[in-house]
């Protein structure tokens, strides 16, 4: 019973590190969500770049230093923003 609860207890832990998100929020990247995609996206009218993430995904965690990176260096003429697919489906 110990070895089963030491490996449910790694394999919670493993979960939490994989579904971390890629973001600090606040940040340069806005944080998009389902309750605010429509008002901050849809509803405004400056140019967004959105990525759509997993925060599991391998592409998604190569991009994310150069996401932030193009979010400082393109303020104030593009908003980037991103959406965690994995608790905001219906955004996407």
């Amino acid at each position: 019973m110990k070895l089963f609860s030491t490996c449910l207890l790694a394999g919670t832990t493993l979960l939490a590190s994989m579904t971390q998100a890629l973001y600090k929020f606040p940040g340069p990247v806005i944080e998009l969500t389902t309750a605010n995609f429509k008002k901050e996206v849809l509803d405004d009218d400056a140019m967004w770049l959105v990525e759509f993430y997993a925060p599991w995904c391998g592409h998604c965690k190569q991009l994310a230093p150069s996401w932030e990176l193009a979010a400082k260096q393109l303020k104030g003429v593009v908003k980037l923003g991103a959406v965690d697919m994995t608790e905001h489906q219906s955004v996407g």
